[in-house]
C-alpha cells in the first residue's frame, strides 16, 4: 500500500476506502470457511444477534410505555370530553357514548353539575390481543385515560365514582360494549371490583298511546306491555271455564313460558309433540324409566300421530329409553330419564299441569260480543298480541341519536328514573376465560364456544 492512511490519533484502524472491498472479500471468505467447520461458534453468534436484537426492541417498547404512561400522568382532559362541574368524584359520572350523534343528544340532555359526556369514535382496539405500548397509543383508549384520571392497573385517582357505558341497542353498539368492558376488566380491574362501572339501558321501544308515551328497555318489557294490554280487552272460555283478568293474565304467563320452552326444544331436535305427550303421560322421574308400564302408554299416544317408537333397554343403568322416529322427516329422537329429569323440564311440566285445559280442551276468546274459536295455543297468544297493538304507535329504537335531548334525560340520565346495570365480577376466573375465548386469539376455541351456545342466543340482530 502505498499511502497509507489511518483514523484518529491510535492508527487502529486503516481509513484507505480501496482496501475496504479487498479486506471484506477476504474476510467473508475465511469466516465463511471457519464457520462451516466451526457450526457451535456459529450458532453462538447467530444467538447473540438475535439476543441483541430483541434487547434493542424491548428497550424501545419499554421506552414508549414509559413515554405514553407519561403522557397519561401528565396529559391534560382529552378536547372531546364535556366536563362536569363539580370536583367531588363521589357525585360525578362519566358517559361514554358511541359517536358524535350520540355524545352530542347526551350533552344537551345531561345534568350539567354532576354528568360528564366522552363521546367515542367507532369500535375500540381489542385490548385482548394487543400489547400496553400498542394500547396507550390508540386515540380513543388514551382519552378514556385521560378522562377518568387514571393509569393502566392503577385506579386510586379515578375522577368519578360512576362511570357509565351507554351505547345503541344494535349489533354495532353490542361489540362496542363488550370492547369497553374488556379494556376496563384487562387494564382497569379495580374500577369493576370497586363498582364504579355501569352500563346503562337505553329504552328499545316507545309506545304511544294516544297522548300518552311509555318505553321498554327491551323485547321482555315490551312483549309484556302488548300482552297486558290485550289482556285487558278479551276474555277466554277455556272447556266451561271464564278467564279473564289477573286469572287470564297468569294463564298467558305460563304458556308464553311453556311456548319458548317449546321452541327450545324444537332447535334441539325434540318436537313439541313429543314434550306434550311426555307431559300427558305424566312423565317425569327416574322411576318412570325402571319399567315399561308409562313408556307403552307414551308409545301408544306417539303412534295414534303417526310417530314409530321402539323402547330400548339400557344394561349399563338398567333403565329403558325410547327411541321415536317422526312420520315426515323420519329423523330420530332418542328420549330418556336425563332429559325428563332436567331442571327446565320439570319446570315446564309443572306449568303445563297448571294450565293443560288449553291444550286438551276447546278455547273461545271474547272480544265484546265478538266471539272467535281457536285451534292452538299458538293462535291464543298471537290474538292477545293483535289486540294488545290495536291502536298504538310502536318506534323501535336503533340508536340513541334517534332520541331528542328530553327523552334521552327522560328514559337513561334522569337518576330519578334510568336504569342501571352495575358490572361485578362474581367469578373472576370464569370471567376471565370467557373474555380470553371470545376475545383471544385462538379462533377455534372461539368457535367451540359459539357452536356450543348458539341455541341460547336471546334477541338477536341482524
Amino acid at each position: 500500500l502505498q499511502n497509507p492512511q489511518f483514523e484518529g490519533q491510535t492508527k487502529a484502524k486503516l481509513g484507505n476506502s480501496e482496501m475496504k472491498g479487498l479486506v471484506e472479500s477476504v474476510l467473508n471468505e475465511k469466516l465463511t470457511e471457519y464457520l462451516e467447520l466451526h457450526q457451535d461458534v456459529a450458532r453462538a453468534i447467530i444467538n447473540k444477534v438475535i439476543e441483541a436484537k430483541r434487547a434493542r426492541e424491548a428497550a424501545k417498547k419499554a421506552k414508549e410505555l414509559v413515554k405514553s404512561k407519561g403522557l397519561i400522568e401528565n396529559g391534560i382532559l382529552p378536547g372531546k370530553l364535556a366536563d362536569c362541574q363539580e370536583s367531588d368524584p363521589s357525585i360525578c359520572e362519566l358517559y361514554i357514548v358511541e359517536g358524535d350523534s350520540a355524545g352530542g343528544s347526551a350533552k344537551q340532555a345531561r345534568n350539567r353539575k354532576t354528568q360528564a359526556i366522552l363521546p367515542i369514535k367507532g369500535k375500540i382496539l381489542n385490548v385482548e390481543k394487543s400489547r400496553d405500548e400498542r394500547v396507550l397509543s390508540n386515540q380513543e383508549i388514551k382519552s378514556i385515560y385521560l378522562a377518568l384520571g387514571v393509569n393502566p392497573g392503577n385506579s386510586d385517582r379515578l375522577r368519578y365514582h360512576k362511570v357509565i357505558i351507554m351505547t345503541d341497542a344494535d349489533v354495532d353498539g353490542s361489540h362496542i360494549r363488550t370492547l369497553l368492558l374488556t379494556l376496563f376488566y384487562r387494564k382497569m380491574p379495580g374500577i369493576i371490583t370497586n363498582g364504579n362501572l355501569y352500563i346503562a339501558q337505553p329504552p328499545l321501544y316507545k309506545i304511544k298511546l294516544g297522548n300518552k308515551e311509555i318505553y321498554a328497555k327491551d323485547e321482555e318489557e315490551f312483549e309484556k306491555i302488548i300482552i297486558n294490554r290485550g289482556i285487558e280487552r278479551i276474555q277466554c272460555i277455556v272447556g266451561n271455564a271464564l278467564l279473564k283478568g289477573t286469572e287470564l293474565r297468569k294463564s298467558v304467563e305460563a304458556l308464553r313460558n311453556l311456548e319458548r320452552y317449546f321452541r327450545e326444544m324444537e332447535r334441539a331436535g325434540i318436537n313439541k309433540n313429543i314434550i306434550l305427550s311426555l307431559f300427558q303421560t305424566d312423565i317425569c322421574r327416574r322411576a318412570d324409566f325402571d319399567k315399561q308400564e308409562k313408556l307403552m302408554r307414551l308409545r301408544a299416544q306417539l303412534e295414534k300421530i303417526g310417530y314409530e317408537v321402539e323402547i330400548l333397554k339400557d344394561r349399563e343403568h338398567n333403565l329403558f329409553s325410547i327411541n321415536i322416529i317422526e312420520p315426515v322427516k323420519k329423523s330420530k329422537t332418542k328420549v330418556d330419564y336425563e332429559l325428563c329429569t332436567g331442571d327446565d323440564y320439570i319446570e315446564a311440566y309443572r306449568q303445563y299441569k297448571e294450565i293443560k285445559d288449553f291444550y286438551e280442551k276447546e278455547i273461545r276468546c271474547m272480544n265484546g260480543n265478538i266471539e272467535t274459536s281457536v285451534s292452538s295455543t299458538e293462535e291464543i297468544l298471537q290474538l292477545i298480541n293483535e289486540k294488545g297493538k290495536e291502536g298504538i304507535n310502536t318506534q323501535r329504537y336503533k340508536g340513541l341519536g334517534e332520541m331528542n335531548p328530553e327523552q334521552l334525560w327522560e328514559t337513561t340520565m334522569n337518576p330519578e328514573k334510568r336504569s342501571l346495570m352495575k358490572v361485578s365480577i362474581e367469578d373472576a376466573v370464569e370471567a376471565d376465560q370467557i373474555f380470553t375465548v371470545l376475545m383471544g386469539n385462538n379462533i377455534e376455541t372461539r368457535r367451540m364456544f359459539i357452536e356450543n351456545n348458539a341455541l341460547n342466543v336471546r334477541n338477536l340482530d341482524i
